[in-house]
């Protein structure tokens, strides 16, 4: 991911556009920041916006109606609509294979990043926001383009390859793959303590609630959800990328055994949380 000190792009006035930059970390959500260019010319800068159902297929009543969409493409009139999100006349094929677009598959697929209805591109690191900026600031000159371009940074949700820290018995607690029923494999890491402060459950009729735990002293706050395989229950934590474990099962193993908690800590691998309004 880089930091804000890998992008050296300064913001002001360039030959036919202008960079802004709003860069900040914000590491549960992963939300990387903001490099907002404005083109100078005439010609709006167009998103191909989503027209067909969720399911694919055409509203009641379109002409050129198909019984296959798939036997169909690519001669099926409605192919087009799937680059929806995409800006016109962008070469994301090219920024592809520069590796600057955020990875979108089906573990951490998002559409609000993915397939923006705003134009804008997200990429996947600090480090790639200079070649970034200039390459869509010559794109916004030489096309003519007027307006906003959106360059976001988010933080991929990565694999369970990325997390370096070995499973077993740490200085105070010890690291699994949670194996809780429901829970896919190696999906969710299981830090365990062995203190003095067992960890309440939760309230019958409940599977999770915000619940007090830790000695009388200095009790702190936390979501609490119910388990089978690590009864009664088990601390909650999520986290955007999996290559943020290391640090977290670092954090969360020390915290427990400051508190002198008995029981385990869940560490969820969600992926970006995108936040709307809507």
């Amino acid at each position: 991911m880089g930091t804000e000190r890998d992008v050296q792009t300064l913001q002001g006035e360039y030959d036919g556009y202008s960079v802004e930059l709003n860069l900040f970390t914000n590491v549960p959500q992963g939300d990387y920041g903001q490099a907002i260019l404005t083109g100078h010319g005439s010609r709006p800068i167009v998103v191909r916006k989503k027209t067909r159902r969720a399911d694919g297929m055409l509203p009641s009543g379109a002409p050129h109606l198909s019984i296959d969409a798939i036997m169909m493409y690519p001669t099926d009139p409605r192919g087009p609509d799937f680059g929806w999100g995409f800006i016109d006349g962008l070469d994301y094929t090219f920024m592809q294979r520069q590796g600057w677009l955020f990875p979108c598959n089906e573990d951490n697929f998002d559409y609000i990043l993915c397939r923006p209805e705003t134009p804008s591109i997200t990429i996947s690191s600090y480090k790639r926001v200079d070649a970034a900026i200039q390459y869509l600031g010559r794109w916004l000159k030489d096309g003519n383009y007027g307006g906003k371009l959106f360059i976001d940074v988010w933080r991929p949700k990565g694999s369970a390859a990325d997390v370096h820290t070995l499973m077993g018995e740490k200085d105070g607690y010890s690291v699994e793959w949670a194996h809780e029923p429901g829970i896919r494999d190696r999906t969710v890491v299981a830090i365990t303590s062995r203190g003095a402060y067992p960890l309440p459950p939760v309230p019958e009729g409940k599977t999770s609630t915000y619940l007090q735990v830790g000695p009388p002293s200095e009790q702190w706050s936390h979501w609490v959800r119910s388990a089978q395989a690590y009864p009664p229950s088990v601390l909650t934590e999520e986290i955007a990328s999996y290559a943020d474990m290391d640090e977290a099962i670092l954090t969360f193993g020390r915290l427990l055994q400051q508190m002198n908690i008995d029981g385990t800590m869940f560490i969820y691998v969600i992926g970006p949380q995108v936040y709307t309004l809507d």
